[in-house]
């Protein structure tokens, strides 16, 4: 009995909370498709309809599979920017992705807090990504790297190879 009284009390204050009058659009251009190692960027804009100011705290993004269990949080990007009635503000949530090629969710919260100091999430944006690898040209410069410890692991094995196996076969040259 004294466990579900906390629990009681926690689910009375989810449904008391009041929506916030606020419109929001997202602009993902990057957001299609995730290249490992190249930065994806979302671009949210919040309009205020609120009569008081409001404050977005924070922007937050998770990448989910597609069986719901979360891949990775991102770091929140902190704002504490005030939005006046009537006003605007857009921010850029600049994430990067180091996975193996797969389908994800991305999806995208905005923590807003309102004049009387009550922090609302609103989910901002939920999208299915694919994440691939970056393509690979024969002149990447990982790739000559990879040209030049290949190339040292043959000659290194021809040295080798030289020295313990061929000078011992061929004759000596004599001189007259």
């Amino acid at each position: 009995m004294k466990f579900t009284a906390p629990i009681l009390s926690a689910l009375s204050l989810i449904g008391s909370a009041a929506a916030l009058n606020l419109n929001h659009t997202v602009t993902a251009p990057d957001a299609a498709t995730c290249t490992n190692g190249i930065p994806s960027r979302i671009s949210i804009k919040i309009t205020n309809n609120e009569p008081n100011t409001v404050t977005l705290q924070s922007l937050s993004a998770a990448l989910v599979k597609e069986d719901g269990t979360v891949l990775r949080n991102f770091t929140d990007m902190k704002i504490g920017k005030a939005v006046k009635k009537g006003q605007n503000i857009e921010k850029h949530f600049v994430f990067t992705t180091h996975f193996d090629p797969q389908f994800a969710t991305l999806e995208l919260y905005a923590a807003v807090q309102d004049s009387d100091k009550v922090q609302t999430v609103i989910p901002a944006y939920k999208g299915q990504v694919q994440i691939v690898e970056p393509e690979a040209g024969i002149f990447d410069p990982q790739m000559w790297f990879l040209y030049l410890l290949l190339l040292t692991g043959f000659s290194t094995a021809g040295w080798y190879a030289y020295n313990t196996w061929f000078v011992t076969v061929t004759p000596k040259r004599r001189r007259d």
